[in-house]
């Protein structure tokens, strides 16, 4: 987060400036479900605790899951993108660079 923070904080050259700040993605590649749902991406924002809404838009956080490829089929998947991710968590013999290739 306070990376986040930096990122946004040095838009930020005097007061008048606060009303041009830009939004600020972060993007985390977990190897593990850190939220345990089973999804794939997760987004995160700023939100107030007890009336739950979103205090800014300018932060975003997504968290990509990994280890959301170890319950599917390589060969299954379809999509350019999600093949190329997918290779980052194939520990099945079954799945050699040879099999994936064809």
């Amino acid at each position: 987060m306070t990376y986040l923070f930096q990122l946004t904080l040095r838009q930020v050259t005097n007061s008048k400036k606060y009303k041009e700040i830009k939004p600020v993605t972060m993007i985390n590649i977990n190897t593990v479900d850190v939220y345990h749902k089973g999804e794939f991406v997760y987004e995160t924002v700023l939100m107030e605790k007890k009336f739950h809404e979103q205090y800014t838009d300018l932060f975003s956080i997504y968290d990509i899951n990994l280890s959301y490829f170890k319950n599917i089929d390589y060969k299954t998947i379809k999509e350019g993108l999600l093949k190329d991710l997918a290779l980052f968590v194939i520990d099945d013999e079954n799945d050699s660079i040879k099999e994936i290739m064809k």
